[in-house]
């Protein structure tokens, strides 16, 4: 059955030899965009067999839908035909017509059947059911044949007519238990995947009032109310319909069932091939529709798989859109920059990305103060350096093995800076993005943030025409990079996760708000989700799409199913805001809270006192996403927590700041611009505890700065660098003379710096391990005395004179000093070690690029080789001592003589083919 080649409306075209009509937009004013689509079927129809119409294409920018009817006139008997059938048409004697209720989506089909007592029976993707009652328009005794308008926001559609006994055949397999276990085998296929429907465009601001004006320019919403929530942190989702579509859950159930259905469809077609007219399916018992994970998926999957079955036997081939290939939605997620600080981002923005997005950061450029003398002073650029950096320490789900590189990938920033024109009527743009421009050049985010700025006017927060054009163009600009980048980063969802987000939003809706880790292991048990890491990776997607969040305790990953309702708790707990009800005995308590950054559990109880069933959950959430931790020592009986965001910032102070002497041991720690806010602290931490193990003090605590008295003649001091923040400053001195003067000074004792510094590595490790979602890279480095440039500690430890990149040479005695007694550095350096300077320079000199072998035969990782190749680059040499270094550090728990005889066992290998160098080895240790 086809289309009629000739009697159809101005604006259809027939194709696919007549089983497809499309409207196509007009030629001629005169025509009407939206109607005209008027068709007929070539012949009279089948009244046993059921006429299916499928939805190939639509658009959203008309109102309207898919007209269908009947008619007893022989289509070449009309001499015109109307804009639309419904109504004009369908009035006349022997025809008749309804239009469809239900707004139908791309893919959706539709049935028209003729009952035995004349009703016509019209269904919607084989659920929707509605019968509709001719009244004597038609008369069945004559030929009959079909009305499909193509009408309103329908604009393709294809025509079948299958047999009834292919239908029967057809419906005896998909009753059958072996296409339910066909489609449950699929839910556990980890190749049956989706790509993601919902692309993320997330709002940074310094402020509400910026991120919300930007958003209603965006959306066109100027006359909405200007007013933005003050509680919750995601401000809104919103959607704008010609720019951006929303991805509601019937769309991501209509697409997954579309891909289900086309890989049942083939395993399922040799059954239909071989079934008779004796063979019957086996029916599903009741217990085994039971056991289904999600039984209304399944009776959707298998209607879809019944309509592909029939449209398989049909003339429409190719014309139905894979779910692969749908256009993915713009959501819009919301944040300011207070929320930004209180690291609230982690939850929603967690790492590493799995889903596409982009940022559009907002800056209000009337806030701004340029102090051109001073470029590290000027607040706007450490906090657009803080987000930054923040953003770009995300990487792909896919970059383990990818070279350094490539690892630190982070979403597309778009800046834009809101200025209000009429206060501000002398600001200066070019210079404001100038300065943007210089204080990013050679970061590791620079790439990162795109090269074309948006300044945006507006006049008391209305957007007048000028603003709107810009506005425009930030509109195009987002949606070229929507279309564009984001492709690159895509991951498949499998289906299964999906399956296990209805299972969870199933929990929700019976009335739970957290699920324990034992609950969250029933779930997966529940679904047969075996693998460990396909759950991580499955719960990292629900909390990445904000229907979730994690948390994890000993116990194991725990789920907050009310995300709203979570950050409320959350944010109670990390605000100076008082209470509704406050008692007297609190005041004290509030004023530590405020000045000190310090909670305690009294007025944490007070805070919570509704929710005290959920506290210990909460606590370990905090804990999780490093909004809280536990300082409470053992001589104090009731427990006191440090908020980050609420410690006192002293990087503004000057008379805070340490103030070296030429006998102070200086260490700079530094991330290579990739250092997260809380690593900071952490860190702090970890060195807290255990300086009060070992009975010291920590006198001060602050966000950007930590103090702490390690021993009666040790003060050690950990500082952000104001410069970059990406580095930490260690400053060690001797205790004893701090109040003398600086020529009276003594350097710290080097047994106590050793222990500093292998304690900051033990922490660093330990903290890099509890986090491996970052990919974070770490040295301890020295300053050079001519040019301040960054030389690495080992180097200088291992080196007699070393090199910085700008080529100045240091000796490195007084490096040295720093971690051993003064006679046995001057005795004879490095000799007390067995790999000397001599015999690592002799082995990379020897060994040339095959350094590489030998590297991965001594256990060194792929990124391991990978930053050391982009540390130095154009050095073999030095790559070679590097990669020795670092196998040294990583075998330290080893004795020399183990550590050497691993190495002679590398080199003697007949891949690196260095027989001869083991041997001058063993004989130069004298380890023959």
């Amino acid at each position: 059955m086809t289309f009629h080649p000739t009697c159809f409306g101005k604006n259809i075209t027939i194709g696919n030899d007549g089983t497809t009509a499309s409207r196509e937009f007009p030629t001629k004013a005169s025509y009407t965009p939206f109607g005209q689509g008027v068709t007929f079927t070539k012949s009279p129809i089948d009244l046993a067999s059921p006429l299916i119409l499928e939805v190939l294409s639509t658009a959203y920018a008309y109102s309207g839908t898919l007209c269908l009817g009947l008619t007893n006139h022989d289509p070449t008997s009309f001499k015109k035909l109307p804009t639309s059938s419904v109504p004009d048409f369908v009035q006349k004697p022997g025809n008749w017509g309804i239009s469809v209720e239900s707004r139908v989506e791309e893919g959706d089909w539709i049935v028209l059947k003729v009952n035995n007592n004349n009703s016509i029976h019209i269904t919607l993707n084989d659920v929707t059911t509605k019968d509709y009652e001719p009244g004597g328009k038609i008369d069945f005794s004559k030929p009959v044949w079909g009305i499909i308008d193509v009408y309103g926001s329908v604009t393709k559609v294809g025509l079948m007519i299958p047999k009834a006994n292919d239908l029967a055949a057809i419906e005896d397999v998909i009753n059958g238990e072996d296409a339910i276990s066909t489609v449950v085998e699929l839910f556990r296929d980890d190749e049956t995947s989706i790509r993601p429907l919902d692309i993320k465009l997330i709002l940074l601001g310094e402020d509400a009032e910026t991120v919300n004006l930007t958003k209603r320019g965006l959306l066109r919403d100027d006359e909405s109310d200007a007013e933005t929530p003050e509680s919750n942190p995601l401000l809104s989702v919103t959607y704008y319909q010609d720019w951006i579509r929303r991805c509601r859950d019937d769309d991501e159930r209509r697409i997954i069932a579309k891909k289900c259905a086309d890989c049942v469809a083939k395993r399922l077609a040799e059954r239909i091939e071989k079934s008779s007219a004796t063979e019957t399916a086996s029916k599903p018992s009741q217990e085994k529709t039971k056991a289904i994970a999600d039984p209304d998926l399944v009776k959707t999957i298998l209607r879809r798989v019944k309509f592909n079955l029939l449209r398989s036997g049909s003339e429409v081939k190719g014309e139905i859109s894979d779910g692969d290939h749908e256009k993915p939605c713009l959501s819009v997620w919301e944040f300011c920059q207070q929320y930004l600080d209180k690291s609230l981002h982690e939850m929603y923005i967690p790492s590493p990305i799995g889903c596409p997005m982009m940022i559009l950061l907002v800056m209000n450029y009337n806030k701004i103060e340029i102090n051109p003398e001073c470029e590290k002073k000027m607040s706007f650029l450490r906090n657009l350096h803080s987000t930054l950096q923040m953003l770009s320490t995300r990487k792909p789900a896919s970059g383990h093995d990818e070279p350094v590189h490539r690892q630190y990938l982070s979403p597309p920033v778009i800046l834009v800076g809101i200025y209000d024109e009429v206060k501000s009527a002398n600001i200066k743009i070019e210079e404001i993005e100038a300065l943007i421009r210089g204080s990013l050049e050679e970061k590791v985010y620079q790439p990162h943030l795109m090269s074309l700025y948006h300044a945006i006017p507006h006049q008391d927060g209305k957007i007048a025409s000028k603003g709107k054009k810009m506005i425009d163009n930030l509109r195009k600009h987002i949606t070229r990079t929507a279309q564009g980048e984001l492709d690159y980063n895509v991951e498949t969802i499998p289906i299964h996760w999906y399956i296990l987000k209805r299972t969870v939003m199933k929990r929700k809706e019976s009335g739970k708000f957290l699920l324990t880790p034992d609950e969250v292991r029933d779930v997966f048990a529940e679904l047969d989700m075996t693998d460990t890491e396909d759950c991580r990776k499955a719960l990292h997607h629900l909390n990445e799409t904000g229907i979730i969040l994690t948390g994890a305790n000993e116990k194991g990953v725990f789920i907050c199913l009310e995300p709203d309702r979570t950050i409320d708790l959350v944010l109670k707990a990390m605000t100076v805001v008082d209470p509704t009800e406050r008692w007297s005995t609190h005041n004290r308590m509030w004023t530590k809270l405020k000045k000190e950054g310090v909670l305690s559990e009294t007025l944490l109880n007070h805070m919570w006192k509704d929710h005290m069933q959920l506290k210990d959950l909460l606590l370990d959430f905090m804990k999780h996403h490093h909004l809280l931790y536990d300082v409470t020592t053992t001589s104090e009986t009731f427990k006191e927590y440090v908020i980050p965001v609420l410690l006192p910032r002293l990087l503004d102070s000057e008379t805070s700041k340490p103030v070296p002497s030429t006998n102070d041991v200086i260490l700079y720690i530094d991330f290579d611009g990739n250092m997260p806010d809380f690593i900071f602290l952490e860190l702090c931490m970890a060195v807290r505890q255990w300086v009060i193990q070992n009975d010291g003090t920590s006198p001060v605590l602050a966000w950007d700065e930590c103090k702490y008295l390690v021993n009666d003649s040790t003060e050690l001091t950990i500082v952000r660098a104001e410069s970059d923040q990406s580095v930490i400053q260690i400053y060690i001195k001797n205790s004893e003379t701090i109040e003398a003067s600086q020529s009276a000074s003594r350097p710290p004792d080097h047994a106590s710096v050793s222990m500093i510094k292998e304690k900051l590595v033990v922490g660093l490790t330990e903290l890099l391990q509890k986090t491996p979602q970052h990919t974070l890279h770490y040295t301890i480095n020295v300053k050079c005395s001519s040019c301040d440039k960054f030389i690495n500690l080992e180097d200088c430890l291992r080196k007699s004179v070393v090199t910085c990149q700008k080529g100045h040479k240091m000796h490195t005695s007084v490096f040295q000093q720093w971690f051993t007694a003064p006679s046995e550095v001057d005795a004879n350096p490095g000799e007390a070690k067995l790999l000397t300077d001599k015999i690592l320079n002799e082995i990379a000199s020897k060994l040339g690029s095959e350094w590489l072998s030998l590297g991965r035969s001594l256990g060194l990782t792929k990124e391991d080789i990978y930053q050391i190749q982009a540390d130095h680059p154009l050095n073999v040499r030095e790559q070679m001592f590097q990669m020795l270094s670092k196998w040294s550090d990583e075998c330290k728990l080893q004795n020399e003589r183990e550590k050497v005889d691993v190495l002679i066992s590398a080199l003697s290998q007949e891949s690196i083919d260095q027989g001869m160098l083991a041997d001058d080895i063993k004989t130069k240790l004298n380890l023959e």
